[in-house]
């Protein structure tokens, strides 16, 4: 393969790549596909490096925002309740004492959940424990939604996906996989991009 400026070009195959922005040109065009990219409350989203992504303005500076699903895949995932958090330390927790097959969902996770927190929205999360139950949490902070002097974000590998706020505490519940569709829904949530 030989790299030219931002395009990548296969000989053998003569094909041109596209950058990631000039999908997001074609896909304002309407120039792709629905399985390609598609626009959702006016932000354009591509599906690029298996991820979708978008991009949005925060002070000024613009930032993309990759996630394992696009909105449209992630409607029938609700929200309930009411609370505010994020005005200080955000306290990522789960409980470790059951671990199993999940575990790397769950870590995927909370991954996704920390790197957006700290990139897009200038929040450094604090890895914590819901219980003292494992070597993993000795050195954790243990928290619980019951915690009214801490922003806590429980992520729960059980049942539907879901969101549920309760003051300062979200929780993000879905089994295996569906963990993933929680955390971009909470995460389009709070930048906006799904009411």
């Amino acid at each position: 393969m030989l790299f030219i400026g931002s395009y990548v070009y296969n000989i053998l195959n003569k094909e041109i790549i596209l950058t990631i922005d000039e999908l997001h040109a074609m896909n304002l065009q309407g120039k792709l596909s629905e399985d390609e990219g598609y626009v959702y409350n006016g932000f354009s989203f591509v599906y690029y490096g298996n991820r979708w992504n978008t991009m949005f303005m925060r002070d000024e500076t613009e930032y993309t925002l990759s996630l394992n699903f696009g909105p449209k895949s992630l409607d029938d995932v609700n929200i309930i309740g009411n609370g505010t958090i994020g005005k200080r330390d955000i306290y990522v927790a789960f409980d470790l004492s059951n671990r199993s097959k999940k575990m790397p969902y769950l870590a995927l996770a909370a991954a996704e959940l920390s790197v957006n927190l700290a990139k897009g929205l200038d929040i450094l999360p604090i890895a914590a424990c819901l219980n003292n139950d494992s070597n993993a949490c000795y050195d954790r902070p243990i928290v619980s939604c019951g915690d009214k002097d801490k922003d806590v974000v429980v992520i729960d590998d059980r049942e539907d996906p879901i969101v549920v706020f309760n003051n300062n505490c979200v929780v993000l519940r879905g089994k295996d996989k569906d963990i993933l569709k929680s955390v971009d829904r909470f995460l389009y949530y709070w930048y906006d991009i799904m009411n």
